[in-house]
């Protein structure tokens, strides 16, 4: 965990070159351990999308506790069921829009469950102060000071300095050869242009599969109070 303070910031130009596509689905069930199964049938019909850097495929959201902090565990044989407020997104370019929007129509078979794509709806990709990805890839017997100050490292490189994270506990993830650790990320009182470099270019490897994907998080107190209780 790293909480420094941070100055006022700069104003900046957002720029708008990537967006998340956002599919309707539909579909009774999915693996709660879907991020492979459902990234690989969607790279076989867009292939384009591993070439793509900062592109991916975001997990599916399932039920959350703790404001977004805490997922459920992950077992091999575990599912949850799909609602009408489900939804599919990729992060792309703008400029592939069209091509990815091929998906519509096209059913998919994620682990024995089928998953149709509907209609689609841009997302414009805007700067928040806090974000999160729900995996990041971890070294095996990585513990937690090596898994930060790692990816601390990683920023540096992008010219952000991180004054505010949070990572959560490891799960496995299951790609195709074998299972991978993950942890949750939490970055807090990020300043426009870092917050939209993380956005647009994610952070670690296999962005196609999901991984290092941010997403806007709406806050950190209640994820402080909760590690508070723990």
């Amino acid at each position: 965990m790293i909480w420094e303070e941070k100055p006022d910031r700069e104003r900046y130009q957002i720029p708008d070159l990537m967006v998340d596509l956002s599919f309707r689905v539909k579909g009774e069930e999915l693996p709660v351990d879907h991020l492979y199964a459902l990234s690989a049938q969607i790279i076989e019909r867009l292939p384009w999308l591993t070439d793509e850097p900062g592109s991916g495929v975001h997990p599916i959201h399932l039920a959350e506790v703790a404001s977004g902090w805490q997922r459920p565990e992950y077992h091999s044989n575990s599912r949850f069921y799909l609602s009408r407020r489900t939804r599919l997104r990729l992060r792309l370019p703008r400029v592939r829009i069209d091509a990815a929007e091929q998906l519509t129509g096209k059913t998919l078979e994620v682990d024995g469950c089928e998953l149709t794509i509907g209609a689609s709806t841009v997302k414009v990709i805007e700067p928040s102060t806090t974000l999160i990805t729900h995996h990041m890839a971890g070294k095996e017997d990585e513990n937690e000071n090596t898994f930060v100050h790692r990816l601390v490292e990683e920023m540096g490189e992008m010219g952000i300095k991180a004054t505010k994270l949070l990572c959560g506990k490891t799960h496995r993830v299951q790609l195709m050869e074998s299972p991978v650790n993950t942890r949750s990320l939490l970055l807090a009182d990020l300043s426009p242009i870092d917050s939209i470099t993380l956005l647009y270019k994610g952070l670690g490897p296999m962005r196609h599969f999901g991984f290092g994907l941010f997403i806007p998080h709406k806050g950190i107190s209640a994820v402080r109070e909760r590690q508070g209780q723990g």
